[in-house]
């Protein structure tokens, strides 16, 4: 499931991981897990991770959803950089 992951940056602090899965599902998108990073006390902290089922739908996700809307706010959305330092991680200690 390498690359499987986006970062979606510029959430509005009143989207949910609900919100946010019905957004990339809505637009066609295999969404297999989605969620919102908060702080300790619970608020939200503007950004997520929304996870698919293939690498390509990752892609395309990051090519189509890039500047849609969602909730009053243009979002942003990149590859897991998270993601890819934990394959790394992994991978450095096995041989």
């Amino acid at each position: 499931f390498a690359g499987t992951r986006v970062f979606v940056e510029n959430l509005s602090y009143d989207t949910d991981w609900a919100g946010l899965k019905d957004h990339f599902l809505s637009s066609g998108f295999p969404v297999v897990y989605t969620s919102v990073s908060q702080t300790q006390d619970g608020a939200s902290k503007g950004c997520g991770i929304v996870q698919f089922e293939s690498s390509a739908a990752a892609e395309d996700a990051i090519r189509e959803m890039t500047g849609s809307e969602l909730d009053g706010r243009s979002l942003n959305v990149r590859k897991d950089a998270q993601e890819s330092s934990r394959r790394q991680a992994r991978g450095a200690g096995s041989g």
